[in-house]
């Protein structure tokens, strides 16, 4: 006997099978999931925008730089090789710049949420997705290459419990 319960769920936590699940550990399973869906790289994607809390960056556009991690959901069509099958990644990159060029926030998590979210409602095969924004010319008084923020959103949970929405953190 190979030691795993008859019935196991593949891919399940140790000890769950079919129809058993313990509450905590389904709930687990579910909430990582996305984890292992394929997931869509963009990176360095450099946008000039008005965005900033001091004077000279309400008024003068900078530079900034985005990298866009999407998690896909093709669990209908993993075995078929077809573009329309799949996330578009090119809408991805113009609703992400569309955003940083056309609005304006004071606090670079603002930006990164509001790029998050406008993803996330882009596409019904987006799982969740993780957005870095970089200020490439930050007003400080040091040398520094860019200053920038890390948002992670996904969508909700099967149950309709709010997922992970953090702004601060990234998953490990």
């Amino acid at each position: 006997m190979s030691g795993a319960p008859t019935g196991a769920v593949a891919g399940a936590p140790t000890g769950v099978v079919a129809g058993t699940p313990s509450p905590e550990g389904a709930a687990r399973w579910r909430r990582r999931r996305w984890r292992r869906l394929p997931r869509i790289e963009i990176r360095d994607l450099r946008v000039i925008g008005v965005h900033g809390v001091l004077p000279e960056e309400r008024t003068r556009a900078q530079p900034f730089s985005l990298d866009i991690d999407a998690w896909v959901d093709r669990t209908a069509e993993s075995a078929v090789d077809m573009v329309e099958d799949t996330v578009d990644y090119s809408v991805l990159v113009q609703r992400a710049a569309g955003i940083v060029e056309s609005s304006s926030f004071q606090l670079l998590e603002s930006v990164a949420t509001a790029i998050a979210s406008s993803l996330l409602e882009s596409d019904h095969r987006l799982e969740a997705v993780e957005v870095v924004v970089r200020k490439l010319r930050p007003p400080m008084p040091f040398h520094i290459a860019s200053v920038g923020v890390r948002c992670f959103r996904r969508r909700r949970d099967a149950d309709g419990r709010r997922a992970d929405l953090v702004a601060d953190r990234a998953p490990s």
